[in-house]
C-alpha cells in the first residue's frame, strides 16, 4: 500500500512539475518580439534575407534549443547567421523552469548589423537570468495560433509564435497548373510543341500545409520528367506575394534538345529570382495563374497544358476525380493492360491491372504520376 502511494505521488509530481504540453514534440516557437527593461522590439522582417529566431523544446531529455536564421540567397551563394544556444532545462513548479546547462552559439558570418542588434539582447535575457528561475504562460490567440512568453527573473521577457509561416491560400492548392508561357525579357517563351512535352507536360502544384513535415509549404513543379521543389513558402498576410527558401533539383533528364533548354529556362526563372518576392495573380474564374519574379519576368499557367497538334492521348483518356482523397477512374475506349503510380521523386508506389476503381487511400498527400500501359498520362492531386 505504501509502495503503491509512494508511485502515485511520483506521478502527481510528474503532472504537476512536468513540460507543458505545448512545449514537447519539437514544436518551433517563434520570435515575435523582445521587452527589455518595458522597451519592446519585434524581431526583424526583411524577408528578402529570412531572419527569424526560435526556439525548441524537445520532449526527450528536456532539451532546447534556440536559434536564429538569415538566409542569404545572393548569386547564387547560400550562407546562414546562426546566433542562439543548446542546453537542459528542469521544471522546478509549474510553468517554472531553470537551465541545468547552457551553451552559447555565435557564428556571426553573414549576419547584417541589424540582426545582432536584435539577437544579441534576445540572447541576453537567458544569460541574465541564466542562474535564476524563467517562468512561461502559454495562450490561445483568436486567429487559432498559440503565444508563449518566456520571462526572466528581472521581468524582461520574450514573446513567441506558434506560425511563422501563413497557410498557403487555398485557391492556389485547389488546382494543377500547367505552364503555359514564360516570358523572360519581354519575349515570350511557349512550351516546346513535341510528344515529350505532350506526355509530360510542365506544370506546378501547391501542395499547401498538408502535416508537420510541409508545416511551411511547398510547390513541386516539373517539366519532362525532372522535378523541382521549392521549400519554406512565406505568404505574407494581405499580399498577393511569397517567398521560398529553399530548393532542390531531381537528377533525370529531358530527351529532346529543345526541352533541356526550355526546362533550363524555367528552372532559372525561380532560382535567379529567389527569395522573391514572387507575385501572383489568377484570374479567368481562377483558372489562370500569372506568376511575376521581382525583375519583372513571369510564367503564366493554366488549369489545363497547352494545346498540341497532337492531343491523342488527352481525348482517348480521362482521368477523374482529380484532385481526389481515396479513389480514382480512368475513362477510355481502350483496352488498359496496367496502371502505375509514381511518386513526384520518381518511385515506383503503387501498380494495377484493369480495374473499375482504383483505390490510393494507403498513400499519402502529394502529387503522383499515373502511367497508363507505359505511356505517361497525367499527374494526379492526393488530397
Amino acid at each position: 500500500m505504501k509502495k503503491a502511494l509512494f508511485i502515485l505521488v511520483l506521478i502527481m509530481s510528474f503532472e504537476l512539475f512536468g513540460q507543458h504540453p505545448d512545449l514537447v514534440f519539437s514544436t518551433k516557437w517563434y520570435v515575435k518580439s523582445i521587452t527589455v527593461d518595458s522597451v519592446e522590439t519585434n524581431a526583424p522582417s526583411d524577408l528578402v534575407y529570412f531572419p527569424f529566431a526560435y526556439t525548441i523544446f524537445f520532449g526527450t531529455g528536456n532539451y532546447i534549443t534556440s536559434k536564429n536564421k538569415r538566409f542569404v540567397y545572393s548569386d547564387l551563394v547560400e550562407g546562414w547567421c546562426d546566433m542562439g544556444f543548446n542546453g537542459h532545462i528542469q521544471y522546478s513548479g509549474i510553468d517554472t523552469f531553470s537551465f541545468s546547462d547552457f551553451t552559447l552559439i555565435n557564428n556571426t558570418d553573414n549576419c547584417s548589423v541589424d540582426l545582432q542588434n536584435f539577437m544579441n539582447p534576445y540572447i541576453s535575457i537567458f544569460t541574465d537570468g541564466i542562474n535564476n528561475d524563467f517562468t512561461y504562460t502559454i495562450s490561445d490567440l483568436a486567429d487559432g495560433t498559440k503565444e508563449l512568453i518566456i520571462t526572466n527573473f528581472n521581468g524582461n521577457s520574450i514573446t513567441y509564435s506558434n506560425r511563422f509561416y501563413n497557410p498557403t491560400p487555398s485557391n492556389l492548392t485547389t488546382n494543377y497548373w500547367y505552364l503555359n508561357n514564360l516570358q523572360i525579357g519581354g519575349v515570350a517563351n511557349l512550351p516546346p510543341n513535341n510528344l515529350e512535352l505532350l506526355d509530360y507536360p510542365a506544370f506546378m502544384s501547391f501542395l499547401g500545409n498538408q502535416s508537420e513535415s510541409y508545416d511551411d509549404g511547398n510547390i513541386a513543379s516539373r517539366i519532362c520528367i525532372v522535378d523541382m521543389q521549392m521549400y519554406s513558402l512565406y505568404f505574407p498576410s494581405s499580399l498577393n506575394e511569397f517567398y521560398f527558401y529553399d530548393m532542390t533539383f531531381g537528377i533525370a533528364e529531358c530527351s529532346f534538345a529543345d526541352n533541356i533548354s526550355y526546362r533550363e529556362l524555367y528552372f532559372n526563372f525561380f532560382e535567379h529570382n529567389a527569395p522573391g518576392p514572387f507575385t501572383y495573380e489568377l484570374t479567368n474564374n481562377d483558372t489562370t495563374l500569372t506568376i511575376t519574379a521581382p525583375n519583372g519576368d513571369y510564367a503564366v499557367y493554366g488549369n489545363y497544358p497547352v494545346s498540341t497538334t497532337d492531343n491523342t492521348i488527352n481525348t482517348k483518356m480521362v482521368l477523374y476525380p482529380n484532385p481526389t482523397t481515396n479513389t480514382f477512374k480512368i475513362e477510355t475506349t481502350q483496352n488498359i493492360k496496367k496502371v502505375e503510380i509514381y511518386s513526384v521523386l520518381g518511385k515506383l508506389v503503387q501498380t494495377y491491372s484493369k480495374q473499375t476503381v482504383y483505390d490510393i487511400s494507403h498513400l499519402s498527400s502529394g502529387v503522383y504520376s499515373v502511367v497508363i500501359d507505359n505511356v505517361f498520362y497525367t499527374v494526379l492531386v492526393k488530397r
